[in-house]
């Protein structure tokens, strides 16, 4: 039977480390998609963390936003995108104390019905979010991170300043304390996606404890198999004889199919997996799961 609760080795670290640190770097196969056995859905990893942090009652935070160098910050819905504003504009505009030393309230910035891109630079970004942490326990997702930089050992002046505006955000505060509440409590995660660790400056993460390296490797052979199990029956190919002891001239069940195309498709994406379905669907016959597998890997 299929198993849809194997959780892949770096799904749980992340789920440890999110408790404990401030900076994740996931790095590796971060543009493949991910399965959420849950909605039985194929997502990308920033919605797929997402669920993830979602869905884990022992988390904190209260804004979670995605950002890309492209699109800018942006949020899964209205509301969320307000508390983010209405945080920076309260950590700009503190409330003012009349004569009588009463604090008034300056009141919520106005949200212009199409206001284009949040924060497109990442210095203004950072900036931002050094508000927001006043107010907030933020998660925000940096995406595509291996494009900010173009020489990682020798930054210009305008990627120094974010890389030490995110290191900013990342210490704690001049006063740290250490008891059973704030053990339990974040102070707002930051997370860089990047297919190429070798394009992140290492003063980012070298010799920092609140940083943490997470690679996400391909998909192992228990998730490859489990995906064909998924997908039996958009595998169009010609299936082959059975490999148990004494099945010559048998033809061989869904779970040896699985077997088959999961050792065949070692160091295989899921992404690749999907395009590998939607060939089989148009070959003019049904081929043999090595036929397959050459036509689509070598063209032939």
């Amino acid at each position: 039977m299929q198993n849809n609760t194997f959780i892949p080795d770096w799904q749980q670290s992340f789920v440890r480390e999110t408790a404990i640190r401030r900076l994740l770097i996931l790095e590796g196969s971060v543009n493949d998609i991910f399965y959420d056995p849950q909605q039985r859905q194929y997502l990308t990893l920033p919605e797929h963390l997402r669920r993830i942090i979602e869905r884990n009652p022992n988390y904190p935070f209260t804004i979670f936003g995605v950002w890309d160098q492209i699109d800018g910050l942006r949020f899964q819905d209205d509301l969320m995108r307000d508390r983010f504003l209405k945080a920076v504009q309260a950590a700009s505009n503190p409330a003012r104390k009349t004569q009588n030393s009463q604090a008034y309230d300056m009141g919520t910035p106005v949200i212009p019905a199409n206001p284009g891109k949040l924060y497109p630079d990442p210095a203004d970004l950072m900036a931002a979010v050094r508000q927001v942490l006043q107010k907030e326990l933020p998660v925000l997702i940096l995406d595509h991170t291996q494009h900010l930089v173009t020489q990682p050992d020798h930054p210009d002046t305008n990627e120094r300043n974010w890389i030490l505006q995110l290191k900013k955000c990342i210490l704690d505060n001049q006063v740290i304390p250490i008891n059973s509440d704030t053990l339990r409590n974040n102070s707002g995660l930051f997370i860089l996606l990047t297919s190429n660790l070798g394009n992140i400056p290492p003063s980012i993460y070298q010799s920092d404890p609140r940083v943490k390296l997470i690679n996400i490797p391909c998909p192992s052979r228990p998730e490859r198999k489990n995906f064909f199990l998924r997908h039996i029956d958009d595998l169009r190919c010609q299936w082959p004889k059975s490999t148990q002891a004494g099945g010559q001239g048998i033809i061989a069940d869904q779970n040896e199919l699985a077997e088959i195309f999961a050792d065949l498709t070692d160091q295989f994406k899921l992404i690749d997996m999907k395009q590998l379905l939607a060939l089989s669907m148009l070959t003019p016959e049904p081929l043999l799961p090595e036929k397959l597998l050459n036509l689509y890997k070598l063209g032939d």
